[in-house]
């Protein structure tokens, strides 16, 4: 496994540093500095595939600044950017420097540096929250197939999605224009409360209007702390917005609230709901092997929370083959046979 870098290392490297290694290898080597571990397998796969579309052939070395318990990855990494190149770069998370751009510094340094990759979306765990494929993690946790009489996940996904998007491109909007008059904190935490499920009503149909209620009176709240001449503005750019995220609702919002109070614990009750019945049509089996069977099914499932962290088709989110171009025009500038 990969060690984070400590400072002395740092201090020492720079893009020069990894050129002379190019010269011993005798082909580009380039250094890749990530915020933590769990981002060195998804920037690992980015970058083996643009290379090869690059047809370009370059060692890479991907390592975290931080550790697991650092909450300071992006900022160590970003700290390093005067000594970036074509040999050393760095990547981010977006957070919300890509949707806001423009409204301060460090966002400003993200989306204007060439060596400077960011993943378009708040962070890896809206990669992982990707709706394509989880269903399928799903099966696979309860051992047992889509019951036609439970709530489909995919319309529950995008009607959760239909609620909260409008309200919160209105925050990022106000954050980016109005960043010194607009209180971007106390909104989030007004969306992030409503969306949560956890020690939430076990139906999730009801969770959905009490969102949905929740939503028009926050987007009434933010309509008026709009100024009186950004409605044009806020239009153009809300096409802009959601013509690159394809209107993928679950890129845009905060990474791990999705995660941890909507996509795991919605997973959480459709896998009790499927292993339940299970249960129940084996408890109601005769013969002698009933209890073997049933021992068996027990043994057999997974955490849907297990599959939905070790995802790794990253390749099915939207803003993949946005990050995908980038690393390929930068090959073919900088590191083309």
């Amino acid at each position: 496994m990969s060690k984070a870098l400590d400072n002395s290392m740092l201090e020492e490297a720079d893009s020069e540093h990894f050129q002379k290694e190019s010269g011993i290898l005798g082909r580009p080597f380039i250094k890749v500095y990530v915020e933590a571990f769990d981002d060195v397998v998804l920037w690992e796969k980015i970058f083996n595939e643009a290379k090869s579309l690059a047809g370009v052939n370059v060692d890479l070395e991907v390592s975290p600044i931080g550790d697991e318990a650092s909450s300071d990855g992006k900022a160590k990494v970003l700290k390093q950017h005067p000594t970036a190149g074509p040999h050393l770069l760095l990547c981010v998370d977006s957070d919300y420097d890509f949707v806001a751009k423009g409204y301060r510094e460090q966002s400003t340094l993200i989306n204007e540096n060439e060596f400077i990759f960011q993943t378009y979306c708040y962070s890896l765990e809206n990669f992982l929250c990707d709706p394509d494929g989880l269903p399928a993690l799903f099966t696979q946790a309860s051992k047992r197939t889509a019951l036609t009489e439970e709530v489909g996940y995919g319309e529950t996904f995008t009607k959760i999605g239909e609620q909260i998007l409008p309200p919160l491109l209105m925050m990022l909007y106000l954050l980016k224009v109005e960043a010194d008059n607009f209180s971007f904190s106390g909104y989030s935490r007004r969306l992030t409360s409503s969306i949560s499920f956890i020690s939430a009503t076990q139906d999730i149909n009801k969770r959905i209007v009490q969102i949905t209620a929740d939503m028009s009176l926050l987007k009434l709240d933010l309509e008026q702390a709009f100024s009186a001449d950004l409605d044009q503005p806020f239009n153009d750019w809300l096409q802009a917005v959601n013509a690159f995220f394809e209107g993928q609702w679950h890129l845009v919002v905060r990474g791990h609230d999705l995660l941890d109070k909507v996509v795991l614990p919605i997973a959480k009750q459709i896998c009790n709901d499927r292993v339940s019945k299970k249960m129940q049509e084996l408890a109601g089996r005769t013969g002698g092997d009933k209890a073997e069977k049933i021992q068996q099914y027990n043994e057999s499932k997974v955490y849907p929370q297990i599959l939905i962290e070790n995802r790794v088709d990253f390749e099915k989110t939207v803003v993949y083959k946005h990050i995908i171009k980038d690393f390929t025009v930068f090959f073919q500038k900088h590191h083309a046979n």
